[in-house]
């Protein structure tokens, strides 16, 4: 529902004109959650998905900016070194999981002969960010592992 603005009055009146409400999503605004209170005492309140993500973001980088003196780079590990894949887990084949080793590889050669990644984006027929992402200096972190999944799985699992 849109209001013509977000007072407490707007939606207070609006909650009386439609009694009934046992549930109440709505976003952090302090006048809805008065609102709610006075006109519909006994409704729950949630807060929706893109707030509830919003208030774990914010919490979450708060977190990581009072540690982040905690946080050290490994101490002589070797950054060449080969993982394996865990118990359990198969590489996955097939046409998709050949495609995406074949355009990592092949981004990463060039960008190693120096190619611009405007360039490579053009010849590889890539967005610029795609590309970006897999070459090594387009990163902060190392390259993403070979494509893994469980026995039988369809796919790698969550995305970013």
């Amino acid at each position: 529902m849109c209001f013509p603005n977000r007072t407490a009055e707007t939606f207070t009146a609006w909650l009386r004109q439609h009694p009934g409400a046992e549930i109440v999503c709505r976003d952090r605004a302090s006048a809805y959650a008065e609102a709610v209170r006075t006109a519909a005492p006994d409704a729950v309140q949630i807060a929706e998905r893109f707030h509830l993500w919003l208030n774990l973001c914010k919490t979450a980088g708060k977190g990581v900016v009072a540690h982040r003196r905690c946080l050290v780079p490994p101490e002589d590990e070797d950054q060449d070194e080969v993982v394996e894949a865990p118990a359990g887990l198969t590489a996955i084949e097939g046409k998709r999981a050949a495609n995406t080793r074949r355009h990592f590889a092949a981004v990463n050669e060039m960008y190693d002969k120096g190619v611009a990644i405007e360039v490579i984006s053009k010849t590889l027929r890539m967005d610029r960010k795609t590309v970006q992402s897999s070459s090594p200096g387009g990163r902060e972190v190392p390259p993403p592992p070979p494509l893994l999944g469980l026995p039988g799985a369809a796919g790698p699992g969550l995305p970013e």
